[in-house]
C-alpha cells in the first residue's frame, strides 16, 4: 500500500511544488535610486551596439562588481585574473584575442562620471580596484592602443539626460500594463489555489486508499 500511496501522491506534489517554485517578473530598474549607478559600454570597433544598463544599490562597489550586478559577462585574463578586464559580453571573441595577457593592440577603457556629471573622467584605477559612486555612472569603452595621450577614451555615449531617458524608457517597456499588471499582482493566487487543492487531492486519496484496503481485508 505505501508503494501505491507514493505513485499516488508523486503527480500532486509535484505539480503543486511546480506551482509554487514559479518566479514573479521583475521590471528593469529605472536606476533613479541614491545608490543605483547606470552603466555604458560601447563596443566600438567591436560591432555591438551600446548598452545602457543600471547596477542597483552598487554604491562603493568596485567597477568589475559594479558591472556583474548590471548583468554584463566579463572575463579577466589568463596572467592577471580579474584585476584585467579582456571580454564584455564576450567581446572580443577568443578568435580575435586570446586574452593571455594584456593586449598590445586595444583595451577596455574605464570612464566615471559623478551624479550631476555631464562629461566622463578616466578612471585612475583599476577595473577590480577603482570604486563607484551610488547616483553616478561607469562608462565602458572599447579603444585602440595609440601613442596619442590625447586620444579621447570613453563612451560615446556621455552621461546625464540620454542615459536617464533611455534608463526610465527600458524601465517603462518593461513594466506589465493593464490586465498583465492585474495578473501580476494577483500572481500568489494560482500558488495559494494549487496547495489547497493539492491538500484536498491528499486527504482523499489516503482516505480512498485506506477504505480499499479495508475492503479487501473484510
Amino acid at each position: 500500500m505505501n508503494r501505491r500511496l507514493a505513485a499516488l501522491l508523486l503527480p500532486v506534489v509535484t505539480a503543486g511544488s511546480l506551482v509554487l517554485a514559479a518566479p514573479a517578473a521583475h521590471a528593469a530598474p529605472d536606476c533613479s535610486d541614491a545608490g543605483d549607478v547606470a552603466v555604458v559600454v560601447d563596443y566600438k570597433e567591436l560591432g555591438a551596439d551600446p548598452q545602457i544598463l543600471c547596477a542597483e544599490d552598487a554604491d562603493g562597489s568596485t567597477v568589475l562588481e559594479t558591472l556583474r550586478t548590471a548583468g554584463l559577462r566579463t572575463a579577466g585574463t589568463t596572467n592577471e585574473g580579474d584585476a584585467a578586464l579582456c571580454r564584455v559580453e564576450d567581446l572580443p571573441s577568443p578568435q580575435d584575442e586570446d586574452c593571455r595577457t594584456y593586449s598590445d593592440e586595444a583595451y577596455w577603457a574605464i570612464s566615471l562620471a559623478g551624479p550631476d556629471a555631464d562629461a566622463w573622467s578616466y578612471a585612475q584605477k583599476g577595473v577590480a580596484e577603482q570604486t563607484v559612486e551610488g547616483g553616478g555612472y561607469v562608462g565602458l569603452s572599447y579603444e585602440p592602443i595609440t601613442a596619442d595621450a590625447n586620444a579621447a577614451a570613453a563612451p560615446s555615449v556621455l552621461p546625464g539626460d540620454e542615459v536617464r531617458a533611455q534608463l526610465e524608457a527600458d524601465a517603462e517597456a518593461d513594466e506589465p500594463a493593464g490586465d498583465e499588471a492585474v495578473e501580476e499582482e494577483d500572481s500568489s493566487t494560482p500558488s495559494t489555489v494549487a496547495l489547497v487543492v493539492g491538500a484536498v487531492l491528499v486527504v482523499a486519496l489516503v482516505a480512498a486508499i485506506v477504505a480499499a484496503s479495508r475492503r479487501r481485508r473484510g
